[in-house]
């Protein structure tokens, strides 16, 4: 009996030795997984949203005032997808800027509305995006709305910009959509309202579109003209003649040479009395 036991006790221990080996390996916990780390110093570019590819078209034709809205031409920048007209005044205090550019690709086919609500979008994004990189900065939006201006429909924003260092500056933002065409309006100002800034940035929309307006009458160059004084005064010259002669027909001879009828043209200054020969 006591050699049986002996022969028992090892077996015995060695099928305990292999229960809590595997008890063990069941409680430890399994190996966890390490998520990326999050840096909060990522480039400007990566907190950007994507803004739409836009078509390349041709914005050669439209006209460049010189003046808008009381502001003069301070400059252009020019690409294959869009232009951009900066104006200023006298004193530089206001400034204004007009963006043409063409429809993302495949924006073509969205209603007038959407593209235009589409597009604010993106731009009010962006100013947004350009706050929250500096907590000193601050952008209040006062007002936006989408209407139609014109028979076109168009978005209009009022703002308020805070910059570290620098004044409350007002801004306005006007965006319309013309024969496929965006045009936008930013406005800026230090001292007049974002009620007046809006209120100048449609009026620089209208005196845009009346350029454009006159730039399709035909101007005759200074040759053309010449050419067509010279023909008015033939005409005038010979419808005289042809009243002269008229006159002449009809007017019955007289004997008496200063109590002879007159007649003067008043284009051609000729001047004729009917006598006796």
């Amino acid at each position: 009996m006591n050699v049986k036991v002996c022969y028992l006790l090892p077996l015995i221990a060695l099928l305990g030795l292999v229960s809590c080996g595997t008890q063990t390996n069941r409680e430890q916990p399994p190996t966890a997984l390490k998520l990326p780390t999050l840096s909060s110093e990522s480039s400007g570019e990566q907190r950007l949203p994507v803004t739409p590819t836009a078509l390349a078209v041709d914005l050669s034709y439209f006209q460049v005032p010189q003046h808008l809205a009381g502001l003069k031409l301070d400059g252009e920048i020019s690409s294959k997808r869009g232009r951009i007209l900066h104006y200023r005044s006298e004193d530089k205090k206001e400034q204004l800027s007009l963006t043409l550019s063409g429809l993302p690709a495949g924006w073509d086919s969205m209603p007038a509305e959407r593209a235009v609500a589409s597009y604010y979008s993106e731009v009010r994004q962006r100013r947004v995006n350009q706050a929250l990189q500096d907590s000193a900065n601050a952008l209040t939006i006062v007002s936006e709305t989408l209407l139609d201006l014109e028979g076109q429909p168009s978005a209009q924003a009022q703002m308020r910009w805070v910059e570290k260092g620098r004044p409350i500056q007002n801004q306005s933002l006007l965006v319309t959509l013309i024969d496929g065409v965006y045009i936008r309006i930013n406005n800026a100002s230090y001292q007049q309202s974002t009620r007046w800034l809006l209120q100048h940035g449609k009026r620089a929309l209208a005196e845009f579109k009346a350029a454009q307006k006159d730039s399709d009458k035909p101007q005759a160059t200074s040759d053309n003209a010449d050419k067509s004084r010279a023909e008015q005064l033939l005409s005038a010259r010979d419808s005289g003649l042809d009243e002269v002669l008229s006159f002449l027909n009809t007017t019955s001879h007289t004997q008496n040479l200063d109590a002879a009828p007159a007649l003067q043209h008043r284009q051609t200054g000729i001047r004729v009395a009917a006598c006796s020969l």
